[in-house]
């Protein structure tokens, strides 16, 4: 015996390995929504904000942090061809208490969208204190594609050194995609090439462009 069923659904079709990516990245907060369940790192609790509900966020903010942080969730921000990381602003930390400050930055990061890309959101997060180092990893050599992760990072409180731009002071780390033990002075990094090897088996695709940061508590 067998009946049919209407599928109400959106439809998926999987062709090749990289479909899957496509269904799990995309604009940040797709992609940071996507990844919540992810074992070896933590996303912070976010929401977000389109420009029509800047008035009315209140009861949205109710379950986040005092402190927050307002960030760019623009769809040009993230691509399969190309990688944008620190071209958009960030505004943070902002007390949500005060709604002024707040309705600034996220009027702000939102003015700071091109009118073509296409997008009227910003993600609101809880921010991030007390951060003793910071960067981003690359799972392939930007230059030619070789099989290396490329770790930078600073050993800084302010998380955006890197992809800011605004220093010289970056440990550079290359690692061989074939590895998975690190030894000697690297060993203090095997968490972050966990992390990274996670990222890739969950998301099926290894051209990857990861910002992390790290607290006190080594999360």
């Amino acid at each position: 015996n067998f009946e049919i069923l209407e599928n109400i659904d959106e439809i998926l079709e999987l062709r090749e390995k990289i479909d899957i990516a496509k269904i799990i990245l995309g604009s940040k907060s797709k992609s940071l929504t996507n990844l919540r369940d992810i074992k070896l790192a933590k996303i912070p609790e976010f929401i977000t904000i389109k420009k029509s509900e800047i008035g009315s966020i209140d009861k949205a903010i109710r379950k986040l942090d005092d402190e927050l942080i307002i960030r760019s969730d623009s769809e040009s921000e993230d691509s399969f061809t190309e990688s944008n990381a620190g071209k958009f602003i960030s505004i943070g930390p902002v007390h949500k208490k005060n709604k002024k400050e707040l309705n600034f930055a996220i009027r702000k990061v939102l003015n700071s969208y091109l009118k073509s890309q296409g997008t009227d959101k910003v993600i609101v997060q809880n921010f991030v204190k007390n951060i003793i180092s910071s960067g981003v990893i690359t799972t392939r050599l930007l230059g030619n594609s070789s099989p290396y992760y490329c770790l930078s990072i600073s050993e800084s409180s302010n998380s955006d050194e890197v992809t800011s731009g605004n220093t010289n002071k970056i440990k550079n780390i290359y690692i061989h995609k074939n590895i998975e033990k690190l030894e000697g002075k690297l060993k203090k990094y095997q968490y972050l090439l966990d992390f990274v090897n996670e990222l890739i088996k969950v998301i099926n695709y290894e051209l990857l462009d990861i910002e992390f940061a790290v607290d006190k508590n080594k999360n």
